[in-house]
């Protein structure tokens, strides 16, 4: 079964704001079905028959009279169209005046002089009221009046943000028009209130939005306010925005030899989808470097003089820095080694969310002990000892005897340390009392290591 409309509203353009809208708003929220231009046109409706039928089928026709009303010619021919209506006996017409008196009346529409009408100057409850003990006697007969104040509330999906994220707003909003007006207010250009949206209200009452603070907004504390269409009433809340962060660690204890692979990893909550990172030599003169390419001087706002570094979806990023790739600029001492949200330099970090950490660089080396210094042929022997800085294939081990040179080649273990058996074959080869082991740091004339 088809609904007709109760009512329909006729109207000028310039009482939409203040006065058709907000009633229509009302008379639906009290159950009558309202033929009400904004909703009951859609997109390539004929406009003159949805208007004709619309008067055709409602039960009553409000009209707002105004002055405005009357300069029009369409409200005119609706006015026409609904006293066309009354022909056969029956009152349709219900009038509003709107900023006009009984003598514009008068003058303006004199055989609407006589008629009972409603004024907008009573208020919208009781202008409500009115209609409803005309259209629908019922409701108003169970008892008390329907109270048309407007309310409107505010909630938030969270009470916090970092800046690039969003949080959505959303409410109730009765008897208060089709749309809410939200305002922020907060630090820096929101210190006096920044309208940020008019969602549009639903048939059933309610409103949502789901705001993204552009990245430039300054963090802080914020309130949030909501006002019906013509700000009669408001509601709020406060929240806050929170500046994102960069987190950084450097797997081991900070103390690395070149050669070695160095794991940077941490967090980023920054709105951006990378982070830049860059070192610098604990110095005064010192330049901050791209960290993969010591060769290239970071500068403010150029992103590729920096080793950019990609966000992962659960906000954590990771690198590994080869200090065997950067051996050659990369010198023994202290270093800083910088995360940044944009491509800036130590000096200009004061806006920037940023993570630092000091790491030591040594300078590889190797070592290597026998397990005895004198051996008689056929015995085994053992030496061990320490790379470090990573080889990638080993280290070498020469042993020289009096008419003889061995060379061996062992890989190293993770956690730097070599070990190498020579058989009791290889000992034989060896000359008694002419072949000695000695540390490299000795003469190095029995026996050398070397990295590969």
């Amino acid at each position: 079964m088809i609904l007709l409309p109760d009512v329909f509203i006729s109207h000028a353009t310039e009482d939409k704001e203040k006065v058709a809208r907000p009633l229509a708003e009302a008379l639906r929220n009290n159950g009558l079905d309202v033929w009400f231009d904004e909703y009951s046109l859609k997109v390539g409706d004929n406009l003159r028959e949805s208007v004709d039928n619309g008067i055709k089928t409602s039960r009553y026709g409000i009209l707002i009279l105004s002055k405005s009303f009357f300069e029009k010619q369409w409200t005119k021919k609706e006015l026409d169209a609904f006293f066309a209506r009354e022909i056969t006996g029956q009152n349709v017409i219900l009038p509003i005046w709107h900023e006009l008196s009984f003598e514009d009346i008068l003058e303006l529409a004199p055989t609407l002089a006589n008629r009972f009408a409603i004024k907008t100057s009573d208020g919208m409850e009781q202008m409500v009221n009115q209609i409803l003990k005309v259209v629908k006697p019922d409701i108003m007969g169970r008892g008390k009046e329907i109270s048309t104040q407007p309310l409107v509330d505010i909630y938030a999906s969270t009470n916090s943000i970092l800046v690039g994220r969003s949080m959505k707003f959303s409410g109730q909003c009765i008897n208060g028009g089709s749309l809410v007006r939200l305002t922020a207010i907060g630090p820096g250009e929101y210190a006096k209130g920044k309208e940020i949206a008019s969602p549009i209200v639903s048939s059933s009452g309610k409103w949502s939005f789901e705001w993204t603070p552009e990245i430039s907004i300054e963090p802080g504390d914020f309130l949030m306010k909501v006002a019906d269409s013509l700000n009669r009433v408001s509601d709020e809340l406060t929240f806050r925005i929170e500046k994102g962060a960069v987190t950084m660690v450097a797997a081991g204890n900070q103390v690395y030899y070149l050669g070695e692979k160095v794991r940077l990893s941490g967090t980023s909550t920054v709105p951006t989808k990378e982070i830049y990172l860059s070192i610098k030599q604990q110095g005064v003169f010192s330049k901050q470097k791209k960290i993969d390419q010591l060769n290239v001087t970071c500068e403010n706002d150029k992103p590729d003089s920096f080793t950019k570094v990609k966000i992962e979806d659960d906000y954590t990023w990771s690198f590994t820095w080869d200090t065997s790739l950067v051996a050659s600029e990369l010198k023994k001492g202290y270093h800083t080694i910088f995360a940044t949200e944009a491509p800036q330099t130590f000096g200009n970090l004061k806006k920037t969310a940023f993570s630092k950490i000091s790491v030591i660089i040594e300078q590889p080396f190797v070592s290597g002990t026998a397990s005895q210094s004198t051996i008689a042929q056929g015995d085994r022997l053992y030496i061990t000892g320490t790379a470090q800085g990573e080889p990638r294939k080993g280290v070498q081990i020469w042993i020289f005897g009096n008419d003889i040179c061995l060379l061996k080649t062992v890989m190293v273990n993770p956690d730097a340390s070599y070990f190498l058996e020579l058989s009791r074959e290889e000992t034989k080869k060896l000359i008694s009392a002419k072949t000695s082991l000695s540390r490299q740091k000795s003469t190095v004339r029995a026996m050398q290591c070397a990295f590969l």
